[in-house]
Parts: C-alpha cells; structure tokens; sequence
C-alpha cells in the first residue's frame, strides 16, 4: 500500500462511500501514522494554465531582460520567483542557481496571483498581448 493517500470529502455522507475507513484499516500499525486533515484547495485551471504560457511565449518574444533574451521557461523561473520570494544559491562549479518552484501545484488563487505578476510587469514593458480573449480593452487580464 502506498505511503499517502488524499480523499476529497465534500459532505458528511461521502465519508461512509470515500473509502477513508477502509484505507485506514489497511494499514500497517507496526508503525505510528500521521493524518493531515485540512481544507480542499483546487489546483490550477487549465484556462490559468493556457494563459500563463501564452502570456510567457509573449514576454520571451518581446522582452529583453539584461541583454538576455530568456525562454519561456526561464521567465516562468522569474515569475515564481517574484511570487515566492525565492532565492539563488551557488551551484556546484560557481553559477548561480535559482531554487525553482513548480506551477502545477499552485493553487487557483495563487495562480492567479501569478498571472497578475506577469500581467502588470507586461504592461509595463508594452507587452502587446497574443490572446486577446483573456484581456479588457486596457490589457488587464479580465
């Protein structure tokens, strides 16, 4: 049996069918076990997902960043960093390394955190925008 397990329990009666009592009776008690239980949050969206690539293919093809044109990749590295307040530290033969953080386990509100980070430092830089369907007329995402 694997080491963790997560139910997603929306009412008192989904307990009983979620399968939580069986999993836990399942269990090798030869060991002490820890159970978190603590508010659903939905992941990203993939429409969060879809714009947030669209709006870095855009920054990458119209932003120079100290002399460096960086990759979509590398911009999303600049993002979560200005999200997370992230840090480099010395690589192993003197580089610097940027602690990455990843996306996929964002949730939508700090996704979307995200994508207003990339959006006001777009408009700052006169972004013109691809996907014209997520942005007002002023180009905020709407």
């Amino acid at each position: 049996m694997s080491e963790s397990r997560t139910f997603k329990i929306e009412s008192k009666a989904q307990i009983a069918n979620s399968g939580i009592g069986t999993y836990l009776q399942g269990l090798d008690y030869g060991k002490p076990w820890m159970v978190i239980v603590k508010p659903w949050q939905d992941k990203r969206s993939l429409e969060q997902n879809a714009l947030m690539w669209a709006m870095l293919t855009d920054i990458s093809q119209q932003v120079t960043w100290f002399d460096h044109k960086l990759s979509p990749e590398n911009w999303k590295d600049v993002f979560t960093a200005a999200l997370y307040g992230q840090k480099g530290v010395p690589g192993i033969n003197g580089e610097l390394v940027m602690l990455g953080a990843r996306t996929s386990k964002l949730s939508i509100k700090k996704m979307g955190e995200l994508i207003d980070i990339m959006n006001v430092f777009g408009i700052a830089k006169e972004v013109k925008w691809s996907a014209p369907d997520y942005y007002d007329e002023q180009g905020y995402v709407k």
